[in-house]
C-alpha cells in the first residue's frame, strides 16, 4: 500500500514540475519581449545623440533575456561575414512572432537614421503589443498551468491507487 501512495505523490510532484515548466515558458517569453523593448529603446536613444554602428549598439547591449543573447550573437555573426542569409534561432517563438524578429534584425542598418527611427518605432509598437499579451498570458496561465499540472498527475496516481 505504501508503493501505491508513493506511487501517487510521485505523479503529482511529476504534473506539478510539468507544469512550472510551462509557467516558466509563459515568463521567458514575456522577458524576451522586454529585453527586445530595451534594445529597440537602446538603438532609438543611439541614433539620436551617438550615431553609432548597429553593430557596436548590440556589442555592448546587456540582454535581459538569454534567446535574445542569442539572436544577438548571431545577426553580429552575420553582418560581420556579410554574406548569405540571416539564420537567427527560433527558440520558443511563435512562427508569427519570429518573422517580426527576424524583419526587425533584417531592418536594422538599411536605412538612414530617420528611416531608421521610423522603422524601430513601428517594431516598438509590435513588440509592445506582443510583450503585453505575453504578460497577460504569464500571469494568467501561468499559475493555472501548475495547479493543472497538479491536479493532472494527482488523477494519474489516483487512477495508480
Amino acid at each position: 500500500m505504501s508503493v501505491k501512495i508513493f506511487v501517487a505523490f510521485l505523479c503529482a510532484a511529476i504534473g506539478t514540475g510539468l507544469g512550472f515548466t510551462v509557467s516558466r515558458l509563459y515568463a521567458k517569453t514575456s522577458k524576451y519581449y522586454l529585453s527586445v523593448l530595451e534594445l529597440i529603446t537602446e538603438l532609438k536613444r543611439n541614433i539620436a545623440y551617438r550615431r553609432d554602428s548597429v553593430a557596436s549598439v548590440m556589442k555592448g547591449f546587456k540582454a535581459g533575456s538569454e534567446r535574445l543573447g542569442t539572436q544577438i550573437a548571431e545577426y553580429l555573426a552575420f553582418v560581420s561575414t556579410k554574406n548569405g542569409e540571416l539564420k537567427l534561432s527560433r527558440g520558443f517563438l511563435s512562427s508569427s512572432s519570429f518573422s517580426d524578429i527576424v524583419g526587425f534584425f533584417s531592418s536594422l542598418g538599411r536605412a538612414d537614421g530617420d528611416g531608421q527611427e521610423k522603422d524601430l518605432d513601428m517594431y516598438y509598437k509590435k513588440f509592445e503589443a506582443d510583450y503585453a499579451a505575453a504578460t497577460e498570458k504569464s500571469k494568467k496561465y501561468g499559475p493555472l498551468a501548475i495547479k493543472l499540472g497538479f491536479l493532472f498527475g494527482l488523477c494519474l496516481g489516483i487512477l495508480f491507487l
